[in-house]
């Protein structure tokens, strides 16, 4: 959100990180070797970075309970739904929903018809 806030382009979003970060992390940032003509994306960062070390257990908390508590809205289409919670559901690792927890969080008359289907 601050990234979007103050506009930063790819190059300065991977500027700005390599000032937060210590230990293990800046290490691996170093190792990147981000100059002014960045070959690297921000995306590629943020994937690489996450796959290397992973998310913290609460953000994985927060993001599945984000999940769950936040059925369809009045207004939003089905579609939208799924690409909301599909996003949410890309963060965190090995998710699985066996028994269609998130199929209930839909609107209720879309559950009807799915149950009676």
């Amino acid at each position: 959100m601050f990234f979007s806030l103050k506009q930063f382009s790819d190059g300065e979003k991977l500027k700005f990180v390599g000032i937060l970060l210590r230990g293990t992390e800046s290490d691996f940032y170093d190792s990147l070797d981000i100059t002014n003509d960045c070959e690297i994306t921000w995306e590629q960062f943020k994937e690489g970075f996450l796959a290397r070390f992973g998310r913290l257990k609460a953000t994985t908390w927060r993001d599945v309970q984000e999940m769950f508590a936040t059925p369809q809205c009045v207004h939003e289409t089905a579609t939208n739904f799924i690409a909301r919670v599909t996003s949410i559901a890309k963060r965190i690792n090995d998710f699985h929903d066996p028994d269609g927890t998130l199929v209930r969080t839909l609107k209720p008359e879309l559950n009807r018809r799915r149950l009676t289907s």
